[in-house]
């Protein structure tokens, strides 16, 4: 599901759809309505990825990642997961994987990972309930094998996509 408009205004409406003018029926009326708004408080969570320690990688030397997720909305978001996909080739190292909830001290919890092809996919989930404002930091390490050069296109001058 994508994240929800922030701003968005919904719209209650009371309609009155009858009424009459004598207990025993009488005259039939069609009441009125109004309709009255009102704009949700909704969690957004935002997320920025970055290349720890210069964006150069070689072949099976471990290379640091850090991933920030922050509650930018306007309530509290519940059961915040991340997934990061690595490069083809890449191989997260074991125990590597470092979360900070707003700063305080980084406890080692593992993801999940899951592999299609030549593609890893590190899964964090219910990693934590951020209040506006709380944020969560991940940081984890991972190496290009030496299968990364199988790869078309691989070389200096080729970017390779890590994405969250």
């Amino acid at each position: 599901m994508a994240a929800p408009a922030l701003t968005a205004t919904l719209t209650n409406t009371a309609d009155i759809t009858k009424y009459t003018s004598t207990a025993a029926g009488g005259r039939s009326y069609d009441g009125p309505s109004d309709t009255a708004q009102i704009r949700a408080a909704l969690p957004h969570v935002s997320s920025t990825k970055t290349v720890l320690g210069g964006d150069i990688a070689y072949i099976g030397e471990a290379k640091s990642w850090q991933l920030l997720i922050l509650s930018d909305g306007e309530s509290t978001a519940y059961g915040v997961d991340a997934i990061d996909t690595l490069p083809a080739n890449w191989s997260y190292i074991a125990g590597s994987a470092l979360v900070s909830i707003n700063g305080g001290a980084p406890v080692q919890i593992e993801p999940d990972i899951s592999t299609a092809g030549a593609v890893s996919t590190l899964t964090w989930s219910d990693l934590a309930t951020l209040a506006v404002r709380d944020r969560v930091t991940i940081t984890f390490s991972a190496e290009p094998t030496e299968s990364v050069v199988d790869d078309a296109g691989v070389g200096r001058t080729i970017d390779h996509k890590n994405t969250l």
